[in-house]
């Protein structure tokens, strides 16, 4: 029997065109979707259309404010840095960026796991002490 990759069903070679045409993201940004996920690409924006979520992360990159709840939701991330530097790998390309977009995914957990302030801002403060350690 053949064991199929999840995001493999309803997988085709231009996916990435038909998300740019459906969803109205850049290439580039579908193009990361479907390298990334395969077709569980169209789910994740299928859920951030309509929770409004199907912009960038951050400017110059790829990533997708609805790849942050999609992995909250789905991939049982538990602290910003799954996010940042396991899931989008934003910290080890870009730990600026990464450094820049933690109040937003710190805030985005806080709300997902109902996280006090305090909570937050100690979540907050572990990822950054981790992200000063990737800092060219």
């Amino acid at each position: 029997t053949q064991v199929r990759l999840i995001g493999s069903k309803g997988y085709h070679p231009s996916l990435s065109n038909t998300l740019v045409n459906q969803f109205g993201i850049s290439q580039a940004t579908a193009e990361y979707l479907v390298s990334s996920y395969g077709s569980i690409a169209q789910t994740i924006l299928d859920k951030g259309k309509l929770n409004a979520l199907n912009s960038l992360l951050v400017e110059g990159h790829p990533m997708l404010l609805a790849e942050v709840q999609w992995s909250l939701e789905e991939e049982m991330v538990q602290k910003p840095m799954d996010i940042l530097a396991r899931r989008t790998r934003l910290a080890t390309l870009d730990v600026h960026a990464a450094k820049a977009v933690l109040p937003k995914v710190t805030e985005m957990m806080r709300v997902h796991f109902g996280w006090t302030q305090e909570k937050a801002s100690q979540e907050m403060d572990e990822a950054l002490s981790e992200l000063s350690y990737m800092t060219p």
